[in-house]
């Protein structure tokens, strides 16, 4: 976890970085810790190629049975990217 922070000090914007500090979160059971590193995904988020990184939010509230929690993001997803169906997949299973 340390390597990955200071890796991210030198490049904030990297989604892979925190993706991987996401999921090492996760095996570790820092939900709260992970769910922050995915939605600082999601916000830094452009490029419409991230939708699998910006999905790990909702994916690991799901995941955790707080499904109603993941809805408003998801929704907002679906209306900035109405093209990508795995968004709505995701809904669905919310």
């Amino acid at each position: 976890i340390k390597v990955y922070r200071r890796l991210l000090a030198s490049d904030p914007s990297s989604p892979t970085v925190r993706w991987q500090l996401a999921s090492t979160l996760t095996e570790q059971k820092q939900f709260d810790a992970a769910l922050a590193e995915l939605k600082q995904i999601r916000l830094r988020a452009g490029d419409p190629n991230q939708i699998q990184y910006m999905l790990g939010g909702p994916r690991l509230l799901i995941a955790q049975k707080r499904g109603k929690e993941a809805i408003p993001l998801l929704t907002q997803m679906v209306r900035d990217n109405p093209k990508e169906d795995e968004i709505r997949y995701v809904l669905a299973q919310a």
